[in-house]
């Protein structure tokens, strides 16, 4: 998996599993919106118009100011929305490196 948050010039954050980055185009599978409150951080389905869920969205470089890697807890928080599992975050000191 290559899970990257993408910042759009319409101001929106979109996170997914980028598939191909090739020519000027990227393709997100399981693309979230990330909604941003002062109370906390969120993923919602994307689009957020319950027209039809799309499994994968195309992204034209000339739509994305930024692309990066996601901080630990928010691709957790992704990898828990598109999987079902959740995961651990506390093992515990016999576990710790």
């Amino acid at each position: 998996m290559n899970i990257q948050v993408f910042e759009l010039v319409t101001g929106n954050y979109i996170i997914g599993d980028v598939e191909d980055g090739a020519g000027d185009k990227y393709r997100v599978l399981k693309p979230y919106l990330i909604m941003i409150t002062p109370q906390r951080i969120g993923l919602a389905e994307y689009p957020l118009l319950p027209i039809k869920r799309e499994e994968s969205i195309t992204l034209i470089y000339n739509h994305i100011i930024g692309v990066w890697k996601p901080e630990i807890e928010l691709e957790n928080a992704y990898l828990q929305q598109t999987s079902g599992i959740k995961l651990a975050t506390n093992l515990g000191p016999d576990f710790q490196s």
